[in-house]
């Protein structure tokens, strides 16, 4: 049956109106009383109306008359979407299916089997998995290569493509071909999937007797619970704390505001938010506080520390309890609020833009640049690493917008092109992997010895990967630091391996040397500190 032009136009409208106000209730219950949110939707001018009505037609008339078949839902979102990337470049509207990731990640979990893999030496090779995990119970481990998954090969695919086959509902089976060394035939493993913890807190140790370096790449729901795990076993002898903030994008804010309470005094101001709706406007204070002996905390932050990860670095900053090193943060100050639409689909709206609490405005500027042009800006700083700006006493001026700025600038090593080549292609894991197969009682030493050296030197000239002796040797802490690491993962100690990775950091190093002057900090908080 073939729908008039007309017909289509009011189907399509109303379809339109559906998407756009059909939790037009949740849009709107922020405090208000009924009566309230009914007058604030009948507060459209009439103009509105007909321009939603001209929309709705343009959409009928261009799938009725359009010379090809036209995919509405696929054009009504890009509109929406084209519609939000006018605001601002952080308001986003969701597919169901990307809205269904996006809630998963806030909850801090998700279905699958629990590995990380990426392409390496042209195989699919497993980096590692996660403790209690379906894949580490089905006796999957590092080194191993993944052939197929659910009988579809995953050669010349990308680590992404394979993670979407690994993942799906929880409690579902699913069909892993492995290639193992040391095993002449692949082995066919059947894996339940079941809900995964993603952790936000992946390293926790004691990098100097009495301190403590803790790591965090997210702020999800179970963000607050492994903070306080991980430093319970240290509360009575901490005497320093390096809190990791680099290449954290954020997440769900109250869970930062929760994380900067552990560390701040009661009633110490830790995020203000300014927004048009009343409750907006909003003070957030510590409740909890640290009850304990305070100790020198440096926070360490670099160009892809982002949001909710700002408002923590900034709230520790304004109150003088710690130092921030590293590199000017990202400057992504907007409270995004996620709103359900109809039919699975998602809409995250910039509902207000924070301050740290002496003021400054943590989101850098984006006008008149599109999305792409900011992010590049931003990621970039544009190749400089200008120094914050400072007031009389030392620490950051409240004028100061766009980011948080380091109390002590270090820089991040840049990667040589040669070392580029080799993280890029994952090529000291894939020889790590290799090396073991051969010399298994070598490798499980995870000493770098000159037979290692040796043999990953022919390894790299057989791919033609390497230009000269003089690159090699120059290279060689870096070499045996990394094969060092990757032995160790291969070994299946972890945290042992990415300790590794963390020695020589220049930014870790200043870090620890800048304890010393987050412990002056202690000493002038006079008696509004513990």
């Amino acid at each position: 049956m073939t729908l008039h032009p007309s017909v289509k136009t009011a189907t399509a409208a109303l379809f339109v109106c559906t998407l756009l106000f059909g939790n037009s209730a949740v849009c709107f219950s922020s405090g208000a009383s009924p009566a309230e949110n009914q007058e604030a939707r009948l507060s459209f001018p009439e103009s509105f109306f007909r321009d939603l009505e001209a929309y709705a037609s343009a959409l009928g008339l261009a799938e009725t008359a359009y010379a090809e078949p036209m995919d509405v839902n696929r054009a009504i979102a890009r509109s929406i979407q084209r519609m939000l990337s006018r605001l601002d470049p952080h308001s986003s509207f969701y597919d169901p299916k990307t809205f269904a990731r996006l809630r998963a990640y806030q909850g801090g979990n998700y279905s699958g089997i629990g590995v990380r893999v990426a392409p390496a030496d042209g195989k699919m090779m497993v980096l590692s998995t996660i403790p209690g995990s379906p894949a580490a119970e089905s006796g999957i481990r590092p080194g191993d290569v993944i052939l197929s998954v659910d009988g579809v090969s995953t050669r010349d695919r990308a680590g992404a493509e394979v993670v979407s086959l690994l993942r799906g509902p929880r409690d579902t089976p699913v069909e892993v071909q492995i290639e193992r060394t040391g095993v002449d035939r692949p082995l066919g493993l059947r894996v339940r999937r079941k809900e995964i913890p993603e952790p936000s807190l992946p390293l926790c140790y004691a990098i100097l007797p009495g301190v403590v370096y803790l790591q965090l790449v997210a702020f999800t729901a179970t963000t607050e619970d492994e903070v306080d795990r991980a430093l319970k076993p240290f509360q009575s002898e901490l005497q320093g704390l390096v809190l990791d903030l680099r290449g954290n994008p954020g997440g769900n804010l109250q869970t930062a505001i929760g994380v900067a309470d552990r560390f701040l005094d009661v009633n110490q101001v830790i995020l203000v938010t300014k927004g048009r709706l009343p409750n907006a406007n909003a003070k957030y204070l510590a409740t909890r506080g640290y009850d304990r002996e305070p100790f020198p905390l440096v926070v360490l932050i670099n160009e892809q520390t982002a949001s909710a990860a700002e408002i923590l670095a900034g709230a520790i900053q304004d109150a003088r309890r710690g130092i921030i090193v590293g590199e000017n943060s990202f400057g992504k100050g907007m409270v995004q609020t996620i709103f359900p639409l109809s039919g699975g689909n998602g809409l995250s709206l910039t509902t207000a833009k924070w301050l740290t609490p002496n003021g400054r405005m943590i989101q850098r500027s984006y006008k008149n640049r599109s999305l792409l042009e900011y992010l590049k800006l931003v990621e970039g700083l544009e190749g400089s690493h200008p120094r914050a700006r400072q007031g009389s006493d030392g620490f950051p001026s409240v004028s100061g917008e766009g980011g948080i700025l380091p109390d002590v600038l270090a820089e991040s090593a840049s990667l040589t092109s040669f070392q580029q080549r080799l993280l890029s292609r994952h090529l000291l894991f894939a020889f790590a992997r290799e090396f073991k197969a051969r010399y298994p009682v070598l490798a499980a030493t995870a000493i770098v010895s000159p037979l290692v050296l040796a043999e990953f030197r022919d390894y790299l000239a057989a791919r033609e990967l390497i230009r000269s002796d003089r690159e090699f040797d120059d290279h060689l802490p870096f070499i045996q630091r990394s094969l060092r690491s990757r032995l160790l993962l291969l070994s299946q100690q972890t945290r042992q391996s990415m300790t590794v990775e963390l020695e020589g950091d220049p930014q870790v190093v200043q870090a620890l040397a800048s304890l010393p002057r987050a412990r002056l900090l202690l000493s002038r908080a006079g008696p509004g500190n513990k």
